[in-house]
């Protein structure tokens, strides 16, 4: 009997590339650049402290996903390499590239609010049609819409109250 040194392959592969965008994260001189984050008031103020706050959890977790693959007890149990891209984790991707493109010219609000629009309506819809559950009809599909609509938009209103109005960060 062959013992793996990883309990999971994909944990592990996982992990060291979550690590990489940590360090490039925490490391990278201009992460977030501007006015804003070059003059704005204390160290704990500016914005890139955050988005570095961000990387050094990123780099924490990685390492404990990197750790936990590993296969100190020696059992036999192991899963190999198998990476699957589902539709859902390519839609996500791409939305989220076309968020970081359009957030700019579009601005925060709208995009925010599409962007969370598309991926709860994508992820409700994912869920519904799971085994065992019943056919969607038109009637699941339009509350679900309204669900995902207003969640949307006190998401939007949230993030805009907790970082405008409360900390004073000027949004895209």
């Amino acid at each position: 009997m062959k013992v793996k040194f990883f309990k999971s392959v994909n944990d592990c592969v996982i992990g060291i590339a979550l690590l990489g965008v940590g360090i490039f994260i925490v490391q990278y001189k201009s992460i977030v650049k501007g006015q804003i984050s070059d003059s704005a008031g204390g160290y704990l103020v500016r914005p890139d402290v955050y988005v570095r706050m961000i990387g050094v959890l990123l780099i924490i977790c990685s390492l404990i996903l990197v750790v936990k693959s590993i296969n100190f007890r020696r059992s036999a149990e192991t899963r190999g390499f198998h990476f699957v891209v589902t539709k859902e984790v390519a839609l996500t991707g791409l939305s989220l590239l076309l968020y970081a493109a359009l957030l700019e010219p579009v601005g925060f609000n709208i995009t925010t609010f599409l962007l969370t629009l598309f991926l709860t309506c994508m992820y409700m819809r994912k869920e519904k049609m799971g085994e065992g559950n019943p056919p969607i009809t038109r009637r699941v599909v339009i509350r679900s819409l309204i669900v995902a609509t207003i969640y949307s938009v006190a998401m939007v209103i949230i993030v805009y109250l907790i970082f405008a109005k409360a900390l004073n960060v000027i949004l895209p």
